[in-house]
């Protein structure tokens, strides 16, 4: 099943659990060193350590209940800092390329990833975040996306953190 979220505005770095927002989730923006800009909801844990509440569809090296720093950069904005406590999820990425994410083909791919254990959130239709738990194989998940066909990418671990250099 795909995760659900219900965040209220949560923009402001102060955002807990208000009635403008009581789920409490805050936005944490994550910029790529080419300035691409990703904002992710998150939890408030303790000061300055947030619990990443969804899947980038663009970063790497972190993912789904990672632990997070984040401080407010000039305008205020939570910017992500560092992963202080890796969840042990996994994230893959899949570009539905070939045939849509709501095909049969589709459908059923989704169907054999969340069997194993995986869940998963959708971006523009043709791209979906898949979140791996610690107890699901890598190799079993990565199995199965080699046999769609579809265009993916390890985005935590990267493939260079899994294989040692870049292909």
């Amino acid at each position: 099943m795909s995760r659900v979220n219900e965040p209220g505005d949560g923009t402001q770095p102060d955002a807990g659990a208000r009635p403008d927002n009581p789920w409490g989730f805050v936005k944490i923006r994550l910029t790529s060193p080419d300035g691409q800009v990703e904002t992710l909801w998150a939890k408030p844990v303790r000061p300055s350590v947030y619990r990443l509440d969804n899947e980038p569809f663009f970063s790497y090296g972190i993912s789904s209940d990672d632990l997070i720093e984040a401080a407010p950069d000039e305008s205020g904005y939570l910017e992500f800092v560092r992963v202080v406590k890796a969840s042990g999820n996994r994230t893959v990425r899949i570009l539905f390329d070939k045939f849509p994410a709501k095909s049969t083909q589709g459908q059923e791919l989704i169907e054999r990833l969340r069997a194993e254990g995986c869940s998963y959130e959708g971006a523009f239709s043709k791209l979906l975040a898949i979140t791996v738990p610690p107890n699901v194989s890598l190799d079993v998940v990565v199995s199965l996306l080699e046999k769609s066909g579809l265009r993916w990418e390890y985005a935590n671990p990267t493939w260079e953190r899994l294989h040692g250099s870049k292909a």
